[in-house]
């Protein structure tokens, strides 16, 4: 018999591991195997190392298209995963999947993605899709109270604050976000995490 699949969609800060947890506790008879949509980062770390290379020798950056790919990739092999674990009958709960994967495509890249979206085709359709709706700036501030700012958190974050600069919120910015975001903090938390990755390697 085929397992279930159940999809947790939602901005970061959203609750979506909350809720996870909570369903998990709660539905103890279903076994459910917890998983994220993105897994390892695999493709995304490899070009962020590459990224690192080229700052030294102060070339282009790559292009916010190849690192949307190497991200949707890095989300299709968890999907893959996620579907061999439904054929030998386990049940999956998943913190992101392909609806969390094309609002982050969207908001970090001015080129069209469309064509792209088409590889989560492939990937299994959740039985049960759950999206988290929290206010941009309740969930920020969610994330910037946490005990330690994760790489990811600060990705997301600084994902938000370039969106925001180069769109009409001004006044949403400055009430909602800057009060909240120190950005040198936050790339210093990805630097450190670069700068680790390429030690290890």
């Amino acid at each position: 018999m085929k397992g279930i699949l159940v999809a947790i969609e939602g901005i970061d800060g959203a609750g979506k591991s909350t809720l996870v947890n909570e369903i998990v506790s709660t539905c103890k008879e279903y076994n459910f195997n917890k998983l994220s949509g993105v897994g390892g980062y695999f493709f995304t770390k490899e070009l962020r190392s590459i990224e690192e290379k080229m700052n030294k020798y102060e070339e282009l950056l790559l292009s916010e298209e190849v690192k949307n790919i190497a991200w949707m990739m890095d989300f299709y092999i968890t999907g893959k995963k996620i579907e061999k674990m439904l054929e030998r009958g386990e049940n999956v709960i998943v913190d992101r999947y392909t609806l969390s994967a094309k609002v982050y495509a969207e908001s970090t890249t001015s080129v069209n993605m469309d064509d792209y979206f088409s590889i989560y085709t492939l990937l299994p359709t959740p039985d049960v899709w759950i999206i988290v709706d929290v206010e941009p700036n309740i969930a920020l501030e969610r994330i910037y109270k946490r005990n330690k700012v994760t790489l990811t958190d600060a990705s997301a974050m600084i994902s938000y604050y370039g969106w925001l600069k180069h769109c009409n919120s001004y006044n949403f910015n400055q009430k909602y976000i800057r009060p909240y975001i120190d950005i040198n903090k936050l790339k210093g938390v990805v630097s450190y995490a670069n700068r680790k990755f390429n030690k290890t390697k």
